[in-house]
């Protein structure tokens, strides 16, 4: 049975990080994108605004209206599966007053398991 490696970043990787990230190292080097299972990050928090049945208002980095599927949820980049977490509280990094907009705070539980259901 395969080793797995799950990596944490405050903020999702992009297709481009992810791409990069490999081609710096040879495929053999054992900790490297090469080898990361799931990648686990947040930082976005789900976009802090959201439009009611919508998606995210606006995002730092990102501008306004971004693909909801980068924000939060599992999502698949560049060979690599990523959990982007909503969290739980605001990021100081947005440009908008500090509270969440039809944005309900989120925990995830994720469970691993070698058998697919």
């Amino acid at each position: 049975t395969k080793d797995i490696q799950i990596a944490v970043s405050h903020y999702p990787l992009t297709r481009d990080y992810v791409a990069r990230a490999k081609a710096a190292v040879p495929a053999t080097t054992r900790f490297s994108m090469h080898n990361v299972s799931l990648v686990l990050a947040g930082g976005y928090v789900g976009g802090q605004w959201r439009l009611p049945g919508g998606g995210p208002i606006y995002v730092p980095g990102k501008g306004f209206f971004p693909d909801d599927a980068t924000m939060q949820g599992l999502g698949y980049l560049g060979g690599v599966w990523q959990h982007v977490s909503p969290g739980l509280d605001v990021n100081p990094i947005y440009p908008l007053p500090p509270f969440r907009l039809f944005n309900s705070p989120a925990a995830t539980m994720l469970v691993l398991s070698s058998s697919v259901h």
